[in-house]
């Protein structure tokens, strides 16, 4: 397939297959039928309704890690508990980190500087919401700004961009908060275990123990009713021979 551009030059570029990339910066041409001499007029324009799914994504998948967090320290009047890691501080800190992202916010940007001004809002539990009008209104008005945002060009320091190296930070498998704290548990939970078995060996020490002993008291007390009419039988001679005399 052979795609024509329009420059001085007037060159053209080869490619394998009906998707063409490089021909303009991050653009790629998806060719649908072939219309030799005939000029073609593209117009390149942001993808406003992909980037609102991809709000949405994030919203989603950030309710669903705060409102994991969130149920650990839930009371529950019934059974008057709140959950497993409700007293763990890695957990709490972890909470407050992913709060805190949601605060995040940029100088200047044209009024655009935090996520309620493109509309997205933090709800008093913690969530995210979206305000499909008002989000809509700033993909189709003001996307410069709504990218600058997220992906600032300025020091990599937009939302998405900060949001990124946190959860790497997070996560990371040697200083990572989240790893620490699940080998810390596995340390201690190994600990326990050891603890276990530990108590578990003496207690059948301590079983074999006390069925030998309750083996040979069971043997004395089925000794007695012998060794009781022995007794009985040397009182009784013992009566006799009295009775001789």
């Amino acid at each position: 397939m052979l795609v024509h551009t329009p420059n001085a030059a007037q060159s053209s570029i080869s490619s394998a297959t009906n998707t063409v990339t490089g021909v303009l910066g991050g653009v790629t041409l998806n060719l649908l039928n072939a219309s030799p001499g005939a000029p073609i007029t593209l117009k390149v324009a942001p993808d406003t309704s992909g980037a609102q799914s991809a709000v949405q994504v994030f919203v989603s998948a950030y309710n669903s890690a705060i409102t994991s967090v969130n149920q650990q320290f839930t009371y529950n009047p019934a059974t008057g508990t709140a959950g497993a890691l409700s007293s763990n501080g890695d957990l709490r800190a972890l909470q407050a980190q992913l709060l805190g992202e949601t605060t995040y916010s940029v100088t200047g940007n044209n009024g655009y500087t935090t996520l309620a001004s493109l509309g997205i809002n933090l709800n008093n539990d913690g969530t995210l919401s979206v305000d499909s009008a008002k989000l809509s209104d700033t993909l189709t008005n003001h996307f410069t700004e709504f990218q600058t945002f997220f992906q600032s060009p300025v020091n990599q320091s937009g939302f998405a961009q900060k949001l990124s190296l946190d959860l790497q930070n997070l996560t990371d498998p040697t200083n990572g908060l989240l790893n620490a704290a699940i080998t810390q548990n596995r340390s201690d939970q190994a600990s326990i275990q050891s603890s276990i078995n530990g108590f578990e060996d003496r207690l059948v020490t301590r079983k074999a123990q006390l069925t030998l002993q309750y083996s040979q008291v069971d043997a004395t007390l089925r000794a007695f009713p012998l060794l009781l009419a022995q007794i009985n039988s040397a009182l009784g001679s013992l009566s006799t021979s009295s009775t001789g005399k």
